[in-house]
């Protein structure tokens, strides 16, 4: 794959437990993330393969969750929700692209031993490398599958049965897949056979029957021959032989259609079908394969570009996540450029979203209609729970600029390309924007979605310091932080209230405008601790009714206020974070 195994894991999370081969000790657990120091250990290890968490399988409707995402690289800690990860997978394959295109512009149409390495030429007829290649992946542009520069695949398992060169330098490659199907049956001892070795026969046809020879040898016609044609027609009864003196007991049938093989007590018939397919290598190219070697539909036959829609076709989702990765790394590999695999796999998510219906089934759905792959899931659920049948599509293959054009907002749609027809079809349909996204909101005027967690808690906690900094005034001193709370409500010495229940006692009743129970101080005197003689450690200082009167209305206030902060904090965030909580909502005008 050009870079090991311990550059690509790093910073996952494990899809499942990563033990090592020899000695069976667990090295990752599932949905722990691989640390640089794991990522060794499964290098040192000699694993080959592991699984891992990527934003391609995630099954979240909106975004990607966290331990599909794994480790962000500018944190070096597990990605936060409300991480703009979508941004930060365009800026790390698009800057490094500046280079690329700096060096393709300067050595674009140099040529190689007759061939074009690199070229910004005509269409996509011409092989590309650098940028104008990482251009052509992403957007999915349409090569045509008979151009010189097109590599071919296999479409069929089979093996190679020859290459040849042809006169004007091309090759062809013929490969034959052979599929059988035998069936063997016993022949019991005095069996009579019908048919000859290597004979075709219907599936049904008698191939052999066991007489009764109680009554003497059977006559067999004069001329007959039990193996001809004549006697033993395929499907024939076993009565139809005219067997003069005997009667059959026992047929022995075809289970299937094919040859006959005989053997000494028993007969096998084998269906056999071989398919072939002849692929064209030009003279550019140079075929991979030599004849007797086996090969699997979606192998590379010889050197060249392969089609995407092709790859997605015959390989599927999995074979095109692996050919699309590798080829862009093979781009910026070539560079010196390193690019985590997962901000490629958070691209190539987005260009795999939409499906196109091909039987709509007993869903809401037209044939034709190209839908979100989740709402395709979600309706052929409910289709199922109905009873009723569901609809079947095909994976899409969209490049960045026509996946922008299939979001459900049209704003953000409007905004990129075809506004007239985009406006105009939203119009029409009666469409709703519900600002999801990034784009639709920043064309508005609101704050993005994109909101850190660890920033709202800090937005939260600012607030909140703002707020009570407008009730300074009235705050007591100990709430502020600036004096003791035992010294400011005058608990001396350490036999007093003795720690937290003395703290307990004038939180819950003291501050609640209830006074505090009557207990002896910690001077050892039995006076009961309140008296205006008392020494230090007597307790609580003696305060006038209208003094206590006074902390239990400024008690109650603080109270109250930090109640309103709340409630202003909390409807101030949802006010700024969470514009729509129903669908139901009104959009405001715009």
């Amino acid at each position: 794959d050009g870079s090991a195994i311990d550059d690509r894991i790093k910073g996952r999370m494990a899809g499942d437990v990563i033990a090592d081969p020899r000695s069976g000790e667990i090295i990752v657990e599932r949905n722990e993330m691989i640390t640089d120091e794991l990522a060794r250990a499964v290098r040192a290890a000699g694993v080959s393969s592991v699984p891992v968490r990527s934003p391609l399988t995630c099954q979240a409707r909106r975004g990607i969750c966290q331990l599909c995402y794994g480790r962000l690289p500018a944190t070096g800690r597990l990605v936060e929700i409300g991480q703009a990860v979508g941004v930060i997978a365009a800026q790390s394959i698009g800057e490094p692209g500046t280079q690329l295109t700096l060096r393709t512009f300067h050595s674009g149409g140099v040529a190689r031993g007759g061939e074009i390495v690199a070229s910004r030429g005509r269409g996509n007829e011409e092989e590309k490398t650098g940028l104008p290649r990482v251009e052509q992946l992403f957007e999915a542009y349409v090569v045509n599958p008979n151009a010189p520069i097109v590599g071919r695949m296999a479409h069929l398992d089979g093996a190679v049965e020859s290459v040849e060169r042809m006169e004007d330098g091309s090759h062809q490659v013929r490969i034959i897949n052979s599929d059988t199907d035998s069936h063997s049956q016993e022949l019991p001892p005095g069996a009579l056979l019908l048919v000859r070795p290597g004979e075709a026969v219907n599936e049904g046809a008698t191939l052999a029957v066991v007489l009764d020879t109680a009554a003497g040898v059977p006559a067999i016609p004069s001329g007959a021959d039990p193996g001809s044609d004549a006697d033993a027609d395929a499907g024939a009864p076993a009565d139809a032989l005219q067997l003069t003196g005997t009667r059959v007991i026992r047929e022995i049938r075809a289970a299937n259609e094919g040859e006959v093989a005989i053997g000494a007590d028993d007969i096998t018939v084998t269906w056999r079908e071989d398919e072939s397919r002849t692929y064209y290598v030009p003279a550019r190219q140079e075929p991979l394969v030599q004849a007797g070697d086996t090969v699997y539909a979606g192998q590379t036959l010889s050197t060249g570009q392969l089609p995407l829609p092709e790859v997605l076709e015959i390989r599927g989702i999995d074979g095109l996540h692996r050919y699309f990765i590798e080829e862009v790394q093979e781009v910026y590999r070539s560079q010196g450029v390193s690019i985590h695999d997962k901000h490629i796999e958070v691209i190539l998510r987005q260009m795999l979203r939409r499906v196109e219906i091909l039987q709509a089934g007993d869903t809401a759905f037209l044939p034709g209609d190209v839908v979100d792959k989740f709402r395709f899931q979600e309706q052929n659920e409910l289709a199922l729970a109905a009873g009723g049948e569901p609809a079947t599509a095909r994976t899409m293959l969209l490049g960045v600029s026509k996946a922008s054009l299939t979001t459900d907002s049209f704003l953000s749609k409007a905004s990129f390309q075809e506004t007239t027809k985009v406006l105009t079809m939203a119009a029409v349909a009666s469409d709703r924007d519900w600002l999801r996204g990034l784009k639709e909101n920043v064309i508005i005027g609101r704050l993005i979605p994109a909101r850190l967690e660890s920033l709202l808690e800090a937005e939260h906690a600012l607030a909140m310091r703002e707020a009570l900094d407008r009730f300074e005034p009235d705050m007591p001193a100990w709430l502020a932080g600036d004096v003791d709370p035992a010294a400011a409500f005058g608990i001396l010495g350490d036999g007093a209230l003795g720690g937290g229940a003395g703290m307990d006692v004038i939180d819950n009743e003291f501050i609640a405008g209830q006074a505090p129970p009557a207990f002896a101080g910690g001077n050892g005197s039995s006076d009961g601790g309140f008296g205006a003689e008392a020494g230090p450690g007597a307790g609580f200082q003696v305060r006038t009714a209208e003094e206590e009167d006074e902390l239990v209305r400024r008690a109650q206030s603080l109270t109250d206020a930090e109640s309103e902060i709340d409630r202003e904090v909390e409807r101030t965030a949802s006010r700024i974070f969470s514009p729509f909580d129903d669908e139901e909502d009104d959009i405001p005008a715009l």
